[in-house]
């Protein structure tokens, strides 16, 4: 029995010292790819990363712009009524005048 486990044990060592070879010889070919994937990646990520931070200046613009909208808007409302509440008194005041002066009219025909 020991000489068949020392055959499986000799050979898997062997197999095993043949793809440590392998992988000394041929182990800087996958870091190389590895170093570069990863220099890729980092490149890409870094471009991502600079649109996102583009995309969130936009958008922190945009909502500044907003919200000075809003308060123009609100402005804006204010001033309407204002205005809408002054031209209805100037009316009610000319009805008044023009009321005075038919009723001045009427007293001086008689």
């Amino acid at each position: 029995m020991e000489g068949i486990f020392s055959i499986f044990f000799i050979s898997d060592y062997k197999i095993l010292n043949s793809c440590v070879e392998e992988d000394l010889l041929y182990g800087d070919l996958d870091e190389t790819a590895k170093s570069a994937e990863v220099f890729k990646l980092r490149e890409a990520f870094s471009k991502e990363k600079r649109k996102n931070e583009l995309l969130m200046d936009e958008c922190n613009q945009l909502r500044t712009q907003i919200n000075c909208l809003v308060e123009d808007r609100k402005q804006l409302e204010t001033n309407m009524v204002s205005m809408y509440n002054t031209a209805m008194l100037e009316l009610k005041r000319k009805d008044r005048d023009i009321s005075d002066l038919r009723f001045e009219i009427r007293r001086l025909q008689s």
